[in-house]
C-alpha cells in the first residue's frame, strides 16, 4: 500500500511563521510536522510516498531526500500552481502510473495525529467503499463541516456547519471529516486535470454518480495546525501523543 501527503498549502493563516517555512516543516518537538507523518506510515509498513509540494516546497525535498535516511521510498511532485486537494492525486498518478494501482492512501499533511491506520485498513475492507473518509470528534462539531452518515456509517451527504440542535437530536447522523482518506483507484476516473478539491467537488460527484463512500471513526487523536492557535496546541500536545 502506498501514500500521498499534500504538502503544497502557502500557510496564510500562520503567518508570519509560514513567510519563510514550509507548514508542514514547521517544527513539534525538535521535528518537522511531515517527519511524524512519515514515521507513522513506516510504523503500518506504509514505506512508498509520493509528496505534493509547491510553495517552498525545496524544503521538504532538502529534508527527505529520497526517504532512504527515514526506511521510506519517496517521490515529488512538484506544482506549478496550487491544484487543490484533488488534482495533486491526478498528477501523481500521470508521473508515478503504478503509484495508484492499488488502494492508496491521501493525507492532509498540515495535521498532527496518532491514528491508527491498521483500523482505517480494515474498515476500507469491510465496506468495500470506493473511499473511506475518516471522521474525528470534536468538542464543537457544529462549526465544522459535518460528513452526514447513516447508522452504518454510509456517507449520504455533507453538510456545512450544522444547526447545533439538529446534530444532538440525532436529525443529522455524523462527525467533522478527519485528515486521512483510504481511496481506491477507480477513485481517479472521477477526478479532473483541472484544480479540483476533494470535499467540495470530488465527494459530491461520487456520491451522485451512486459510488459507495464510507466514513469511519479510529477514535485517535487529530489536531490542525493550519492556524497559530492549532499550531500552539500542537506544540502542547505533541510529547504527550508521542510519548
Amino acid at each position: 500500500m502506498k501514500a500521498i501527503l499534500l504538502s503544497g498549502g502557502r500557510g496564510e493563516r500562520l503567518r508570519p511563521l509560514t513567510d519563510k517555512i514550509q507548514k508542514v516543516m514547521l517544527p513539534l518537538d525538535k521535528k518537522p510536522l511531515l517527519q511524524y507523518w512519515i514515521e507513522l506510515l513506516k510504523k503500518y509498513e506504509i514505506n512508498d510516498i509520493a509528496i505534493n509540494t509547491h510553495y517552498l516546497g525545496e524544503q521538504i525535498e532538502n529534508y527527505f531526500g529520497d526517504g532512504k535516511d527515514f526506511g521510506v521510498n519517496i517521490k515529488y511532485s512538484k506544482e506549478e500552481s496550487l491544484l487543490g486537494t484533488a488534482t495533486p492525486i491526478k498528477r501523481i498518478e500521470n508521473l508515478y502510473p503504478s503509484f495508484c494501482s492499488e488502494p492508496f492512501f491521501v493525507i492532509y499533511a498540515d495535521n498532527l495525529s496518532n491514528m491508527n491506520l491498521e483500523k482505517v485498513i480494515s474498515a476500507h475492507k469491510k465496506n468495500s467503499p470506493i473511499a473511506t473518509l475518516t471522521l474525528h470528534n470534536h468538542r464543537d462539531p457544529w462549526t465544522k463541516g459535518i460528513v452526514n452518515t447513516d447508522n452504518e456509517g454510509k456517507v449520504l451527504g455533507f453538510v456545512e456547519k450544522p444547526n447545533k440542535e439538529d446534530l444532538i437530536s440525532g436529525k443529522i447522523k455524523g462527525e467533522p471529516a478527519s485528515c486521512v482518506y483510504l481511496f481506491e483507484p477507480e477513485i481517479l476516473n472521477y477526478i479532473n486535470d483541472t484544480k479540483e478539491d476533494l470535499g467540495t467537488e470530488v465527494f459530491p460527484r461520487l456520491l451522485k454518480n451512486g459510488c459507495s463512500l464510507y466514513a469511519f471513526n479510529p477514535q485517535a487523536y487529530v489536531q490542525d495546525i493550519g492556524t497559530l492557535e492549532g499550531y500552539e496546541q500542537a506544540k502542547k500536545d505533541v510529547k504527550k501523543i508521542f510519548k
